[in-house]
């Protein structure tokens, strides 16, 4: 969490709104394996960190309510009794969803004065979005007393994902943002909702994330293409999703499947054995198993499931010729983003040092590496 940026939105609101606010954080996320089985009902190993989106929130008597970001520079005027969409794609669409949502359960909703701030780097795959509607879910229900629980909240997110932006989703990002804690990460079965807390267990081991400034734009990118793909296979095996789909299934019912949906089933079912053998060998603190699952990890996610990027691919290739690296993946949706590296604690420089000057004379373009700690999930400032 950003101390100047909880203060500079306090200033910003008492300036505008000339009262005190109410000021909520929720973190970003990062996914240290299992991408692309939240929405297959499968298996995932994410966990907060310690960047992610402040809100100052106050209800308001005014007749129109007030959303300003010191992110977009952009102040918005809107009616929470006649709420639509700015436009296609725009960030304020995820508080206005998210509203929407949260209405749903109260009779009555004021107006609001909103005042959001960020220290996440947008469209990299660390769940800004998530992060945004965490912070909006969350406030509203402590300003408006309504006792939802997290797990509700984590649905309203993800709805608002669905139904407000055309975003297929799963619930993931929402639950890890609402429900992480420091210095663990959260073995999560997307099916039954269960979750198990690991303590991160490699005091030696730094998570580096390094993004390539390939923006990712999911309604664009062909996600909801692959969760088709994936509805379908699970369809054509007499099954609702792929988490009830085994490899035995699988290949008994493949001459009902194209051989590029085949080949992205294989991948979900695979990775959901790579995520429980993670969890094993964190419980265990064996670096060298978790670190190889990493690699096997983004081989599926390239030449399997399709997501990868030219970028990607470098920076992982580039990032296994360091010795200091103990593993390496691109993380989230794909198409762009980040890669999450697990690194030797003393050597992060001379790791960015590497990276930095490869991926320019690659690319003729930079990228940024970010360090981050594993954070508690969303809460009040007080």
């Amino acid at each position: 969490m950003n101390l100047d940026i909880t203060q500079e939105l306090r200033s910003i609101f008492k300036r505008y709104f000339k009262s005190e606010p109410a000021l909520f954080f929720s973190p970003g996320r990062i996914n240290l394996i299992g991408d692309h089985t939240d929405y297959n009902m499968g298996l995932v190993l994410p966990g907060a960190i310690d960047r992610g989106i402040t809100v100052a929130l106050g209800l308001s008597s005014s007749t129109r309510s007030k959303l300003i970001s010191t992110t977009f520079h952009e102040h918005i005027e809107f009616d929470v009794n006649d709420l639509n969409p700015r436009t296609e794609n725009h960030w304020s669409d995820y508080v206005i969803g998210v509203i929407a949502e949260i209405k749903k359960f109260t009779i009555e909703c004021p107006q609001l004065h909103i005042v959001v701030g960020s220290d996440l780097p947008i469209g990299c795959g660390l769940s800004s979005s998530a992060a945004l509607e965490n912070a909006i879910s969350f406030g509203l229900n402590a300003c408006l007393e309504l006792q939802l629980e997290k797990i509700e909240l984590a649905k309203i997110g993800q709805r608002t994902e669905n139904e407000h932006i055309g975003v297929e989703s799963g619930i993931m990002d929402q639950f890890i943002g609402l429900f992480g804690k420091k210095d663990h990460l959260i073995l999560l079965d997307c099916q039954a909702l269960h979750h198990k807390l690991l303590k991160w267990p490699f005091t030696d081991v730094e998570i580096v994330l390094v993004n390539s400034k390939v923006r990712r734009e999911l309604v664009d990118s062909q996600f909801n293409k692959r969760r088709q793909s994936c509805f379908q296979v699970a369809k054509a095996c007499g099954k609702h999703s792929l988490r009830e789909v085994n490899i035995e299934l699988l290949e008994n019912n493949k001459h009902k499947i194209s051989k590029n949906d085949l080949r992205k089933a294989r991948f979900v079912l695979e990775e959901n054995q790579r995520v429980h053998k993670s969890g094993e060998s964190i419980e265990s603190a064996d670096i060298s198993t978790l670190g190889k699952a990493m690699v096997d990890s983004h081989a599926g996610l390239r030449d399997k499931y399709n997501v990868s990027c030219p970028e990607l691919d470098f920076l992982v290739d580039q990032a296994l010729k360091q010795p200091e690296v103990l593993g390496s993946r691109m993380m989230g949706g794909g198409f762009g983003g980040c890669t999450i590296n697990l690194i030797k604690r003393s050597t992060f420089r001379e790791f960015r040092k590497s990276i930095s000057q490869s991926y320019e004379t690659k690319f003729q373009k930079t990228c940024d590496l970010y360090s981050v700690n594993l954070s508690d999930g969303t809460h009040q400032i007080q």
